[in-house]
């Protein structure tokens, strides 16, 4: 993941919750960092190990982000 600040919105113990109860390691990449850095990492890491699988952008970011088919598509298991 990238730019999501320990201090924001409760990320920090939502992220060792988590990774406590399934396991997972998380690596987190810049966390102070901002929505342009974010894109900025996406397009430059796609396809590699390392490219970030979970972003918090701003809305305009995320709207542009996924006009240029950056982010995948998502919808929740009963979306129908």
């Amino acid at each position: 993941m990238i730019t999501l600040p320990a201090d924001w919105a409760n990320y920090g113990t939502i992220i060792n919750d988590f990774s406590k109860k399934y396991g997972i390691k998380i690596n987190s990449e810049n966390p102070d960092g901002t929505s342009a850095e974010e894109i900025t990492a996406v397009t430059t890491e796609k396809g590699q190990s390392r490219a970030p699988d979970v972003l918090d952008l701003g809305t305009s970011f995320a709207i542009s982000a996924a006009s240029q088919g950056l982010l995948a598509p998502y919808k929740v298991q009963s979306w129908e």
